[in-house]
């Protein structure tokens, strides 16, 4: 089967991380297969993930836009081109990731009757409802990415059940502990919390600093991985703690190696999709410390926490109350005095769950919603 995975741009980022795995896995499964990105983010590109995938056999492609209103205006025809070129005459499934993605994909299909359009939900953010009204007629079928998107497009657009399958990112646990783990861990005193994520409203991060900037101390630190537009406001809570430590945005492989070196991994989103950030993390045998929201309680099967409950200890680490910094501040309290026995069933939990998640059941899961897809169509 031919297959074509486009994506907005070819920067960091969980989606594109899942969507590179997705493009090896499913050439491990006999296809051929394409990646498209949209906008050229340069030296913010992921050039070592686009130099794996193109290693094992998928063909690399950037429109080269520089912003989305110069990729619509002048790189729709190139992307039509691109797209028939690749697939002739042969069935195509042409699966479409983010806005501006999906946008452009369908755009640029239009007639070539051989183009099955599939369409990943990667988030609960603000879809345009003209966007989805002017576009759902052309897209085959849906993919969210967890139970929560599933409902939210339900919810928010009134998408079919026919129309939409529910299955999971995932990623490739073996990989990740390949780069992460290179190195024997370091040897060091105390207990070290990690967040990774953008420094933006959506990833909440101000609120753990703000736990955090009266707490760390010798023997407890707090690294934030990530950059975005409340650098400013964060930097300015931990100013006077040195026992926080912010290393800015990093590329993927520094980001597991930090990863690999946390006691526990702290997830203070307000909302997520399906996050690869905790796969990730998960692939590495950490207890988190989630949010309280749907999507990354979801992972665990864990129900929300009682109105009574400043947060809850958990097989798998702790669940905390979303925007409460006596919440996380307490719950650290705690982690900090499990013993290393506790630490390590949490570490075996986490494990288990995260097994299940490997990004070859996924992209099987996918294959066989194609071929559906496909069968139905001819």
């Amino acid at each position: 089967m031919k297959i074509i995975q486009i994506t907005d741009h070819n920067g960091n980022g969980g989606v594109n991380s899942f969507v590179y795995d997705l493009c090896e896995s499913q050439i491990k499964l006999g296809n051929e297969v394409m990646f498209v990105s949209i906008i050229d983010y340069k030296e913010r590109a992921t050039k070592e993930g686009l130099e794996q995938i193109k290693k094992r056999g998928v063909k690399l492609c950037c429109l080269g836009a520089q912003n989305k209103l110069d990729a619509v205006l002048h790189y729709t025809v190139k992307l039509r081109s691109i797209i028939k070129d690749f697939a002739g005459d042969e069935p195509c499934v042409c699966n479409l990731h983010l806005k501006l993605s999906v946008l452009m994909g369908v755009l640029s299909t239009r007639g070539l009757k051989n183009i099955t359009i599939v369409e990943t939900y990667h988030n609960n953010y603000s879809y345009y409802h003209l966007q989805y009204a002017v576009l759902h007629p052309w897209i085959k079928q849906y993919i969210a990415i967890s139970e929560t998107c599933g409902k939210e497009m339900k919810r928010r657009f009134h998408t079919s059940s026919k129309r939409m399958s529910v299955i999971p990112n995932g990623v490739d646990r073996e990989k990740i502990r390949s780069i992460a783990l290179v190195n024997p861990e370091e040897t060091r005193q105390g207990t070290r919390y990690v967040t990774v994520g953008r420094l933006s409203f959506e990833k909440n991060i101000t609120i753990p600093v703000k736990a955090f900037s009266n707490y760390c101390r010798e023997g407890v630190e707090y690294i934030v991985i990530g950059d975005g537009p409340e650098r400013d406001e964060v930097h300015k809570l931990a100013a006077n703690n040195p026992y926080i430590i912010f290393k800015g945005e990093l590329q993927r492989q520094d980001t597991l190696r930090n990863l690999a070196t946390a006691d526990i991994v702290i997830m203070p989103s307000l909302w997520e999709g399906r996050s690869i950030l905790q796969l990730e993390a998960m692939s590495l045998d950490k207890p988190m410390m989630l949010s309280d929201v749907p999507a990354l309680r979801e992972v665990f099967e864990e129900k929300s926490l009682t109105p009574g409950e400043l947060y809850r200890k958990c097989s798998w680490g702790y669940l905390v109350q979303t925007s409460n910094p006596n919440s996380y501040r307490a719950a650290a309290e705690d982690f900090l005095h499990t013993t290393k026995i506790e630490r390590e069933e949490m570490a075996y939990y986490v494990k288990q769950a995260s097994l299940k998640n490997d990004i070859m059941v996924m992209a099987r899961k996918y294959q066989a919603v194609y071929n559906c897809i496909m069968r139905n169509t001819d």
